[in-house]
């Protein structure tokens, strides 16, 4: 009996930490996400920015999650540098 405890113990264990790994899309990456649709929808074009997604692989980290916040950061200003009438929230 204390084998099947033990298995069981180990199978909720591993459960509940598969789901530990993801981490929330930063506020900078909601906005950088907006503003290159903003930049397309003005272009008539359609750039993959699926990574910096909710549900993109950004978030599977933590230490993922941080570099890809930079990069969303530097990314609104250099947007928003690039193109002054571009209408999204604005760097974070």
């Amino acid at each position: 009996m204390t084998h099947v405890w033990r298995c069981l113990v180990l199978v909720v264990s591993v459960l509940a930490l598969a789901g530990c790994g993801r981490v929330a899309q930063s506020q900078a990456c909601e906005r950088f996400v907006e503003c290159v649709q903003a930049l397309d929808a003005r272009r008539g074009n359609v750039t993959n920015v699926a990574r910096y997604e909710p549900a993109g692989p950004c978030w599977g980290s933590g230490e993922a999650a941080e570099l890809c916040t930079g990069s969303c950061e530097r990314g609104i200003v250099v947007l928003q540098q690039s193109y002054p009438g571009l209408e999204c929230r604005g760097a974070p």
